[in-house]
């Protein structure tokens, strides 16, 4: 994924499906923390995959690749590895507080912050996917 923030200093959120279960990327959370939210019930600055750096700069585009599989979940951000985590996807939550209909959807969120995405492309490495519409 291709993004630019606009305007704003708080997080964007990506919202992934790992082995059936919701859970979410923070970037930027509350300023410098990126990592996976939640990691048994631990936020981003409180698990393993904790990154003290703030990685979305305003008016500059970023690439973000996230990872998902059988055995965890990935990020890189312009060619930078951020975190692997590898472990089991009974792990993994998302806040309680973020209401989605459906658990089984990605989904992006920006916390009173503009982002631009320029580019979202989806490849599945293996499985059919399915339509949900």
């Amino acid at each position: 994924m291709t993004v630019e923030r606009k305007s704003g200093t708080l997080n964007l959120l990506v919202g992934l499906v790992v082995g059936g279960r919701q859970t979410v990327i923070a970037l930027d959370e509350d300023g410098p923390w990126t990592g996976l939210s939640r990691i048994d019930g631990r936020t981003a600055e409180q698990n393993e995959t904790a990154y003290k750096g703030r990685l979305l700069i305003q008016d500059k585009e970023s690439v973000l690749l996230c990872s998902i599989r059988k055995t965890g979940v990935a990020l890189t951000v312009d060619g930078r590895r951020i975190f692997d985590w590898k472990g089991e996807a009974s792990r993994l939550s998302k806040n309680p507080a973020t209401a989605l209909r459906r658990p089984d959807v990605l989904y992006l969120s920006a916390g009173r912050s503009q982002y631009h995405v320029k580019q979202m492309i989806l490849v599945p490495l293996s499985g059919e996917g399915k339509r949900l519409r």
